[in-house]
């Protein structure tokens, strides 16, 4: 049973980081678009660390329409 745990733990890890990291660059391609290709910036650092940013501000602001 421990080997399909850490199987599916470490695909799941996986499969979310690339998320997060496709929404990234996503994000960045957006402005960056007349500059360099999709697949050029999908290569580079900062993806996972935008679409985390990304993520935490469009919770932040779900969470401020509700506090209202």
């Amino acid at each position: 049973m421990g080997i399909i745990e850490a199987f599916l733990e470490t695909l799941f890890q996986e499969i979310l980081w690339g998320l997060i990291k496709r929404l990234g660059s996503f994000i960045r391609w957006l402005f960056l678009r007349n500059k360099y290709s999709y697949d050029l910036i999908y290569k580079q650092d900062w993806n996972g660390r935008v679409g985390l940013l990304t993520i935490c501000l469009i919770i932040i602001l779900i969470l401020g329409l509700f506090k209202v």
